[in-house]
């Protein structure tokens, strides 16, 4: 199977970026999809008989995943381009479905228990008071780095809340600061994320402040969900 009439010009147009010395720099702040999807097409060159098919930069971006992957990459391209589509569908198709949708609780326990990514249980984790401590633990100091950050003059944390009531202050904490473009601001938008997650597999009812969800957890969620960080363990320890 050759290259299309136009397959020279056609694959310097689609890999110049992904070949680029900008994104072999970036390392992990790329998604692990990306990876995933940019070694496939490397081999579907190969495969297809592109001449320069791993060109720039590719061979720094892909070569740990080449290996990591050499057990389930297709030999044949009508294989390969089935295992690229479902790539394809599974990271960026489905979850770009969702950025239309409005979304409200109800919605994210779906995709939490459902997307193609990363299907998360309410019921992981026993809803007892030492994970319950643990996870007012994390939301306290995702509080303080917000305070620190901005000087807020929301109501302190009482001793006495219980978790939902934790974590709906950090909810109103937070929403006011959800659109900042710092450093900061990005380190706790993935905090947030990780907290709602452990308190949803943690059984909790009210696991997140609902007006946070569609305008800023629900970028978050289809945006990051996929790297390491959120794989969770068996237990909070």
């Amino acid at each position: 199977m050759g290259p299309p009439k136009n397959g020279k010009e056609d694959y310097v147009a689609c890999f110049s970026f992904i070949g680029s010395e900008i994104l072999a720099k970036m390392g992990t702040r790329v998604p692990p999809s990306y990876y995933m999807m940019a070694t496939l097409l490397v081999v579907a060159g190969y495969t297809m008989g592109f001449p320069n098919y791993c060109q720039g930069r590719f061979i720094d971006t892909i070569k740990h995943t080449l290996v990591k992957m050499n057990k389930e990459i297709p030999r044949t391209m009508p294989d390969l381009a089935i295992k690229i589509q479902h790539l394809y569908n599974r990271y960026y198709g489905m979850v770009d479905r969702q950025r239309t949708i409005v979304w409200d609780k109800i919605k994210l326990t779906h995709y939490l228990k459902n997307n193609s990514i990363r299907e998360y249980n309410p019921t992981r984790y026993p809803p007892t008071k030492e994970n319950f401590e643990r996870i007012i633990g994390i939301t306290k100091l995702i509080m303080i780095d917000v305070y620190m950050n901005t000087f807020s003059k929301d109501k302190p944390v009482d001793d006495a809340d219980s978790v939902e009531v934790i974590l709906e202050k950090m909810g109103r904490m937070v929403l006011p600061h959800s659109n900042i473009q710092e450093d900061w601001a990005k380190d706790v938008m993935m905090n947030v994320l990780s907290v709602t997650l452990l308190a949803f597999q943690a059984g909790v009812v009210n696991y997140v402040y609902p007006p946070l969800i569609d305008g800023y957890l629900k970028s978050v969620v289809l945006d990051y969900l996929e790297y390491p960080m959120f794989i969770y363990k068996d237990d909070l320890n």
